[in-house]
Formats: C-alpha cells, sequence, structure tokens
C-alpha cells in the first residue's frame, strides 16, 4: 500500500534525519575505548604479522599513541582497580596471545578493520567509527522497516527507543555489536519482505558474532513450519550457518566457546585461557546463573525489563488482533508475534548457556519491541486512512512483502 506523505510525515523524516546525524558525529569521535580495543587490534596487526612479541609491542605503541592516558592506564592494567588478568594481558605477549582467539572468531567486524585500514584509516578510529555508523544505518532501517506505515508518528519515537535502550552508547564501542545491530535490522527488513534475502544474510551474521546461531535456528526452525520459504532454501541456508560457526570454532580450536566460558565463570580473571583449565560442576553453574538473574535488576540490564513490557504489550495487542471476529487473520501477524517470542527465548537461551546479562548481546531486540509497540499504537489514527489499527499482510506472489491494511478489530 503506497502511503501519501503529509507535511507533518516529512518533518518526521527531517527530525530523524537530524537526530541521526547529530549521533552519528558527535560519537564518532568519543569512543569509549573499551578494554576490548587491545584484542581486535591485536586480531588486525596478526593478519601480517605472526610474531607475538612484535603484535604485542605494537598493540601497545599504537594505544599508547591513540588513546587518552587515563583510557590507556585501563588498558594495559595500570590503574589501581585494574585486573590482575588485565595487567598481565598488558605485559606479557604469550598471555596477549591467547586471549586474541576470542576476537579473531568475529571475521566481519575485524576484517572490516583490516580492510579499512589498508586504505590509510587508523585501525583505533575504524574500530568505534564501524560502531557508529552502524547504528546511523540502523536507525533509517527500522525507520522504514514496516513497510505502509506513515512516519508521522512512529518516527518522533525512534529517537526516544533509541535513547532509552542505549544505542548511543553502543556507537561508542570498538566491539562488533552495533555490527551485530545493523545486521539483525536488516534481517528483519528482508524477513518482512523478501525471506529469501534473510537467508543468504544468516550465515554473514554467524561471522559477526558466533553466539548469534542461536536465534538464527530458531528463526529458520519458524521459516520451516510456518511453510512461507522453500525447505530447499531453508536447509541450505541452515547447513551453511552451521557450517560457518562450526568452521570458526574449528580454525580457532572452538575458542569462541571456551573463552565465553572463561569470561562467564571466572570473570575475565584468567590471562592464560589455552593452558588453563576451565574446572566448575552443576553447583558452581546454578550459583553463577542465579547470580545473573538476580543482576538483571542492575542498570546495565535495564533493557530486559523494557524489552518484556514492550514485547508482552505488543503481544497482547497483535493477538486481540488475530482473534478478533472481525479481523482476517495476516500472516505478518504471526511473523511480528514470532520475532518478539522467539527472541525472548533467544535471551533466556543464551543467558542459560552463558550467565551474564548485557544490553549489548540483545540491542537489536531491545529496539525491535517497541517500535513494534509504537507501530500497532499509533495506527490508531482519526485521518480517514489511519483510522484503526493497521493489519500486517503478505503477498507471497512474485515477491513477499510486509504491508499494512486498515481494518477495524
Amino acid at each position: 500500500m503506497n502511503v501519501k506523505y503529509t507535511n507533518l510525515d516529512w518533518l518526521s523524516v527531517f527530525c530523524l534525519g537530524l537526530f541521526s546525524l547529530f549521533l552519528l558525529l558527535f560519537y564518532i569521535d568519543r569512543p569509549v575505548y573499551n578494554h576490548d580495543l587491545s584484542g581486535y587490534l591485536g586480531v588486525v596487526l596478526s593478519y601480517e604479522e605472526s610474531d607475538p612479541d612484535v603484535i604485542h609491542a605494537d598493540v601497545f605503541e599504537r594505544l599508547k599513541a591513540g588513546v587518552p592516558p587515563h583510557r590507556f592506564e585501563r588498558l594495559v592494567g595500570a590503574a589501581v582497580d585494574s585486573a590482575p588478568a588485565v595487567r598481565i594481558l598488558g605485559q606479557d605477549p604469550e598471555a596477549f596471545r591467547q586471549s586474541l582467539p576470542f576476537y579473531e572468531v568475529r571475521i566481519v567486524y575485524t576484517g572490516l578493520i583490516y580492510l579499512l585500514s589498508k586504505v590509510g584509516v587508523d585501525p583505533i578510529f575504524a574500530s568505534h567509527a564501524i560502531s557508529a555508523v552502524s547504528v546511523f544505518f540502523c536507525l533509517w532501517i527500522f525507520a522504514f522497516l514496516f513497510k505502509g506505515i506513515p512516519p508521522f508518528p512512529y518516527l518522533l519515537f525512534l529517537p526516544l527507543i533509541a535513547l532509552g535502550i542505549g544505542l548511543h552508547e553502543i556507537a561508542r564501542l570498538s566491539s562488533p555489536d552495533a555490527l551485530g545491530l545493523f545486521a539483525w535490522s536488516l534481517a528483519f527488513f528482508f524477513f518482512l519482505r523478501h525471506r529469501n534475502a534473510t537467508l543468504i544474510l544468516f550465515p554473514l551474521i554467524v561471522l559477526i558474532r558466533t553466539d548469534y546461531i542461536l536465534f538464527i535456528l530458531i528463526i529458520l526452525l519458524y521459516l520451516f513450519f510456518s511453510k512461507s520459504v522453500g525447505s530447499k532454501a531453508i536447509v541450505t541456508s541452515m547447513v551453511a550457518s552451521l557450517g560457518a560457526y562450526l568452521g570458526v570454532n574449528y580454525c580457532y580450536d572452538g575458542y569462541s566457546l571456551i573463552t565465553a566460558l572463561n569470561y562467564s565463570y571466572h570473570y575475565g580473571q584468567v590471562a592464560y585461557p589455552e593452558t588453563t583449565a576451565i574446572n566448575f560442576g552443576l553447583r558452581s553453574y546454578l550459583e553463577l546463573l542465579v547470580g545473573a538473574l538476580s543482576s538483571a535488576h542492575s542498570p546495565e540490564s535495564r533493557g530486559f525489563y523494557l524489552f518484556l513490557v514492550f514485547a508482552g504489550l505488543s503481544c497482547f495487542l497483535i493477538w486481540r488482533a488475530i482473534v478478533s471476529s472481525e479481523v482476517r487473520l495476516r500472516s505478518g501477524l504471526y511473523d511480528l508475534g514470532f520475532l518478539l517470542i522467539g527472541g525472548f527465548a533467544y535471551i533466556v537461551g543464551h543467558v542459560i548457556l552463558v550467565p551474564r546479562f548485557d544490553d549489548r548481546y540483545f540491542a537489536f531486540l531491545y529496539m525491535l519491541a517497541p517500535c513494534v509497540l509504537v507501530v500497532l499504537i499509533t495506527s490508531h489514527h482519526p485521518t480517514p486512512t489511519r483510522r484503526s489499527l493497521s493489519l500486517i499482510s503478505r503477498n507471497y506472489n512474485p515477491s513477499p512483502g510486509f504491508d499494512f491494511h486498515l481494518t477495524r478489530w
């Protein structure tokens, strides 16, 4: 359904443009210089250098020259409250080498930094610039995620949603989380329009963060049982995604899993993950799981509770629309409901496997839930073209689409 833009619609687009541009320009030059920066920089340098001593010296020389002194002290473990393992990483090339596989498995992110460095971009700048640019494009993908929805008032809520879930902080990090957010927003966009493109994206998403494989498998199972895509395409995507996951783990000796467990069960206090045995039993695991759940109320995990509220309200509105006797069932409603419920299952599964809450791991879901809720609520508009809840439909032939049709419920 084509939507004719009003002056308020264009104003909404303009406001989002100002916000996204401010977010990009302001935060691209105000990075956090988080602890992972040294690891990712070490991986980029290791593409052309194999000597651990040379890599270690080069990494910390670059950091000393390109990072503010107070942040450099934390990166090398010289701060008073630095963990012993961080201090060892800053001093011992062998310990630093053993820590690199955890970062090497983020192939797409480190590969982008390397490519940018080859065209003259400083790799330290590239590490956080990728995050800022990813958040910028993510906002615009979410702006037009729902086909047929007028920009006003939906786009006016996007900056509030972005700030509420902390996208401005993710935009400052040297990590693949913002890149993963961008990739998932693109996957959602195609999921609601051209599903074959989503299937192509999945193996690439695994190479951004290997833990995304869990949510990918959940989506593939939904597509298989809903029969909205050919089974051969689904199986091919599943094999390719699992192959990417297993291949990365094989190339780096399973370090993506081992170091994740090391970080969760030992809180990053082990400086030599390659030679340190990880010993834990059911009791210690349950203690850590309970500790992770009890820490979910911390400010760093506020997004989880917001997600529960927004996803719950959205699912309620979707359910009301589906069961209403005046509503013709639309497959797109099921799709949105699935993404929210499947997203919750992914968060729970992720926390069970790696007992740790961190909003940046699930930012793409935290962004989706309030956007869906805003769309469902603001589609009640007094004008003739928006006077009732918009329902989602898909025309599978010739090209799947995600559109809103106006029906009372």
